[in-house]
């Protein structure tokens, strides 16, 4: 199984109320702080912070924390999106992903590239469906 629907089965965990802290590859995902809040590190190099809230029919995450050294943003990101589509077909429910850029220029640019919308001053979203 792909590390990515690894990540989908514990995101998954997550939405069903479980407290999670588990290492998948060069992933650790945990919300032993609060069940509807993630945080994520890969491999010590890139952090997020991501809060879950279930909404009729979607799930949104919503971006309150990242940062990233050595080139693993855009690496750590890619891995990121790949499980929430995962997330969305195993579930067959909307995932919607929101980042605020918090004024950074370079966030902006990566979510622009990386077909987010902008659906606020500084919001920018991305939906992951189940097809």
């Amino acid at each position: 199984m792909a590390i990515e629907e690894l990540m989908a089965k514990v995101f998954n965990e997550i939405i069903e109320g479980q407290q999670v802290n588990k290492k998948i590859g060069d992933w650790t995902i945990s919300n032993l702080n609060s069940l509807s809040m993630i945080s994520l590190m890969y491999n010590q190099d890139a952090v997020y912070g991501f809060q879950v809230e279930i909404k009729d029919n979607l799930i949104q995450f919503n971006n309150y924390h990242r940062e990233a050294k050595k080139g693993t943003g855009t690496e750590s990101l890619g891995q990121l999106e790949k499980s929430l589509k995962s997330l969305a077909l195993s579930r067959n429910q909307k995932i919607v992903v929101l980042f605020y850029t918090f004024g950074q220029e370079d966030t902006k640019s990566w979510l622009e590239k990386n077909r987010y919308t902008k659906s606020g001053k500084e919001i920018y979203q991305k939906e992951f469906l189940p097809k």
